[in-house]
């Protein structure tokens, strides 16, 4: 193990380190409770197929986001390349993040949980409270004011489509492409599970230890 990268680790704040951990411990037990659980409403046919949609589009939408970024950023993470604030980069400073909670709220559309949606937005907040700051710290070490600028003119989450520029050529590396396509082979399963697992949850085999909105 490098010495240097086990230093830094450990110069790190603990609350920064143990993020994942902290996302883990909120978003597990609403889970298990969503999932071992009768649903506290019911929606008519309609009321679900919406709610189904509404997720498709938001994991879609999410892992378009993704792919875009990764076609601006994908394994070129290096300061000699320079700031890369073109494309998915001009209109919003964290596209990857973006389309990541996308796709993660949308489990709570597929599973029809407002519990779970809170979960996941009360998560969201933290994680990124906690990683984005120690960044783009870190950013604005490496490009100083142009990062400073950046931050002033570009949104931080949320797009800002008029912002939107972008070279007519682009270059693309494709390690971060094949990378990125490993991420979604891991996260394509999680919107057909959802399914049925709500699906599942309408039954009366299934264990409902209580009821959960």
């Amino acid at each position: 193990m490098d010495i240097n990268y086990t230093m830094q680790s450990a110069r790190r704040p603990f609350l920064y380190r143990s993020r994942a951990w902290i996302s883990i411990a909120i978003i597990a037990p609403v889970s298990i409770a969503t999932i071992f659980s009768s649903p506290g409403f019911i929606l008519s046919d309609m009321g679900r197929v919406s709610l189904a949609i509404i997720g498709w589009l938001m994991f879609f939408t999410g892992a378009i986001f993704r792919w875009w970024a990764t076609l601006y950023i994908g394994g070129r993470k290096d300061t000699r390349v320079g700031m890369i604030c073109d494309g998915p980069y001009s209109i919003i400073r964290h596209p990857l993040y973006f389309g990541t909670i996308l796709m993660g709220f949308s489990i709570a559309f597929f599973v029809q949980s407002i519990c779970l949606a809170v979960a996941l937005v009360l998560t969201a907040v933290i994680y990124l409270g906690l990683t984005l700051p120690k960044e783009e710290d870190a950013l604005t070490g490496i490009y100083g004011d142009n990062y400073r600028a950046y931050m002033a003119r570009v949104p931080g989450i949320w797009p800002n489509w008029s912002h939107y520029q972008s070279g007519d050529v682009i270059t693309v590396e494709l390690k971060g492409l094949r990378a990125e396509f490993i991420r979604m082979l891991r996260w394509m399963w999680i919107p057909f599970l959802a399914h049925a697992l709500q699906h599942a949850r309408l039954t009366e085999w299934w264990p409902q230890l209580l009821s959960v909105w």
